[in-house]
């Protein structure tokens, strides 16, 4: 009888941590993201963060192309930013640091295994023709397995 005891305590053990595990799981989002600025691939370097509106950092990310964001679904029920520093060239192909803050709604990386990120500086001729309408000192283009957002262009240019 008490071995029949344990069993059952065990059995009913084994099935809560179970239970907890799968729960957290289905919370759980796991996404490569994908960086493109100035149509050139990133492939690692950069330190991004998930902020709140007032600015509280909720999630960091080292970035490396490859290496899954793994997240709480529910870090992204709020309104979330995406903010990074990134070192590129300029116009004069000098270097320089160019800070981004992108709005990152749940969407973009819900139900998705990917997300692509496209970063066009507009202080580069070529990119600031093909946007012509825009006032912003960039421009976000952002796609996944389910969505995909893009930026009215004035002029077509060859995307990497």
């Amino acid at each position: 009888m008490k071995n029949l005891l344990y069993k059952y305590t065990f059995s009913l053990f084994v099935v809560f941590i179970v239970s907890i595990s799968q729960g957290y799981a289905q919370n759980e989002l796991k996404v490569n993201i994908v960086l493109i600025v100035d149509n050139e691939l990133v492939t690692s370097g950069v330190e991004m963060n998930f902020v709140s509106k007032e600015g509280e950092v909720l999630l960091n990310h080292s970035y490396t192309v490859g290496k899954e964001l793994i997240a709480d679904i529910e870090t992204f029920y709020q309104e979330v930013y995406l903010e990074f520093d990134y070192i590129g060239k300029d116009s004069s192909k000098n270097f320089e640091t160019y800070h981004y803050k992108i709005e990152f709604p749940l969407g973009y990386i819900y139900n998705t295994k990917f997300a692509v990120i496209r970063i066009y500086n507009l202080d580069k001729k070529e990119f600031k023709e093909a946007f012509c309408k825009s006032a912003k000192d960039y421009i976000v283009n952002i796609e996944n397995q389910v969505y995909t957002q893009g930026t009215i262009q004035c002029k077509e240019f060859k995307q990497f």
